[in-house]
């Protein structure tokens, strides 16, 4: 696959979210299981990361402090640390992880959302 088909679908999945309450409210807690869940699905999702090295890296740095998220409840403070481990390894300022009902997780983008975001990429 060449980075034009694969920056659409990394387009997509650096918008990770944590299912609760928008950030203009106060943020539920999350348990250690829902915690898992976000890891596990920003791992397999950074598999598709258009640098297969800088990949590697990142699933390394989020596995390495997987016991750390865990001890985070509070859904803003885990996007908030994700993101700056994220972005310490992979010096990618587009490397985002948020908190917000209004996104949702992201679920695999049908063939017309991949169309319409490789419409966005000129190359």
């Amino acid at each position: 696959m060449c980075i034009r088909d694969r920056l659409p679908i990394i387009a997509v999945i650096l918008i990770l979210t944590l299912s609760g309450i928008a950030q203009e409210t106060p943020a539920s807690a999350i348990a250690p299981q829902q915690v898992d869940d976000v890891v596990n699905h920003l791992e397999d999702n950074l598999k598709a990361y258009v640098f297969p090295r800088v990949s590697e890296e990142l699933r390394k740095q989020i596995s390495a402090h997987r016991s750390d998220y865990r001890t985070i409840s509070d859904p803003n403070a885990l996007a908030a640390r994700l993101t700056a481990d994220l972005r310490s390894v992979g010096h990618d300022q587009h490397l985002q992880v948020v908190f917000g009902l209004e996104l949702g997780l992201q679920k695999e983008p049908t063939p017309e959302e991949k169309q319409h975001a490789l419409s966005l990429i000129h190359i």
